[in-house]
């Protein structure tokens, strides 16, 4: 185990110190200092000690327990990252694995937008609204996606997730829809995307 990586991760987590977490573990502060600077290794009981304190659910970060949530879902949703000019899928739900549709899709792979009508500007269009900043609250999505002549209409709720002051996350829950359900729902809004940016 990396101990310094784990244990400033675990700080980081629970915002506390390192005088903090020498307390709970009943060691120094220069003790723990010196592991997270990696100069020295937690002795077989320490170690032990530590790895419990990890494991332990109430340790898990908030994002954790989100990936874990959105992975036990049995409706159409996921968890996305966005890297550079593209959205990455962090954690998939078990109806989107079980969806056809979504059959070749595996977490950590990129957004395919080349399968979705328009698929490129929506992407581009989620990545500029500042929904990986925390200046929206919502954003409601309809898209087309045509996959080996079969077409399928849905709609998407992204809602952002902070995780650290630079770190943010789309949770998207997705609805498939009958062409005509879709195609009133589009007419009646005028457009694919709605933004609801905070004030």
């Amino acid at each position: 185990m990396d101990w310094a990586k784990q244990l400033r991760k675990y700080r980081s987590q629970e915002g506390i110190k390192q005088k903090e977490l020498a307390t709970r573990l009943g060691i120094s502060q220069a003790f723990v200092s010196r592991l997270e600077a990696g100069q020295s290794e937690p002795g077989e009981a320490l170690a032990i000690q530590i790895q419990s304190m990890l494991l332990d659910p109430a340790s898990r970060s908030v994002i954790e327990h989100i990936i874990n949530n959105v992975r036990r879902n049995p409706h159409v949703a996921g968890l996305l990252r966005a890297e550079k000019d593209q959205m990455r899928y962090i954690a998939l739900s078990k109806g989107l694995k079980e969806h056809p549709q979504f059959a070749p899709v595996r977490e950590g792979q990129t957004i395919r937008t080349e399968v979705a009508e328009s698929g490129n500007e929506l992407v581009s269009a989620v990545l500029a609204s500042g929904a990986f900043s925390g200046k929206v609250e919502m954003i409601d999505m309809l898209w087309v996606v045509n996959i080996d002549g079969a077409t399928n209409h849905w709609r998407g709720i992204f809602t952002p997730i902070q995780y650290d002051v630079q770190t943010w996350y789309l949770h998207c829950a997705m609805q498939q829809m009958d062409e005509d359900g879709y195609a009133a729902l589009h007419n009646r809004r005028g457009s694919s995307l709605l933004i609801k940016r905070y004030n």
